[in-house]
Formats: structure tokens, C-alpha cells, sequence
């Protein structure tokens, strides 16, 4: 048996453990005289995704849908003629702002160690 196999074994092992608690517990809390459906009276054979059917798409949606498209694209297309000259704008390349930002975290740093160096050694 491989160990994957035996991983899975264990791991559904444990979750009809898991099942069986949580029945036990639901039959606890139920008031008596109260019928409910237990996990275990329900035919596990089937898988539910197999029982399940998908239910269909009423067309108004769809023409709602259509319609709310035409609408963000419009929306999309206003917004972009708005700010598209925001971004044109730049005069200076972002990195040119980061390098010379640590160049003066670095230069206060050296001013930092020369004072300290300069009052605090002499």
C-alpha cells in the first residue's frame, strides 16, 4: 500500500469519526420528539456533485449583463480620457527619487557618526 493511499485511508477514517461526533452531538441537543436527518441516514454512495444540477440562466440576466458592460466600458473609457494626462506628466523617473532619497538617509547617517565621532571622542 502506497503512502499516499494509506494517508487517505487514515484521513477518511477519521472523518467518519468525526461524522459519528457530530451526530452523537446534534442527538443531544435535538429537544425529544424533535426528527431531524442525520448524516448517517443519507445515502453517501452518489457523489453530490454528480446529484447536483446547475440551474439555467434566466435571459434577462444575460441582457442585464450586456447592458451593464456597455456601461463599464463606457464608464472605463471616460475615466481614462480624464486622468491620462496625470500620467504624461511625470517630469522625473520614480528611481532618480529613491536614489536620491538614500543618498540623504546615507548623508544623514554620516552627519550622525561625524557628530558623535566629533563630540563624543574629543
Amino acid at each position: 500500500m502506497s503512502d499516499r493511499l494509506a494517508n487517505l485511508t487514515r484521513q477518511r477514517q477519521l472523518i467518519e469519526e468525526h461524522l459519528q461526533w457530530l451526530d452523537s452531538e446534534i442527538a443531544n441537543e435535538i429537544p425529544e420528539g424533535a426528527q431531524i436527518a442525520s448524516a448517517s441516514s443519507i445515502d453517501r454512495s452518489t457523489p453530490t456533485h454528480a446529484a447536483i444540477e446547475p440551474l439555467p440562466t434566466p435571459p434577462v440576466a444575460a441582457i442585464q449583463t450586456e447592458e451593464a458592460e456597455e456601461d463599464v466600458d463606457a464608464l472605463t473609457d471616460q475615466l481614462i480620457s480624464q486622468y491620462a494626462h496625470v500620467s504624461t506628466r511625470r517630469e522625473m523617473d520614480p528611481r532618480l527619487g529613491l536614489i536620491l532619497f538614500f543618498g540623504g538617509i546615507l548623508g544623514l547617517m554620516g552627519l550622525a557618526v561625524f557628530l558623535f565621532y566629533w563630540f563624543g571622542y574629543r
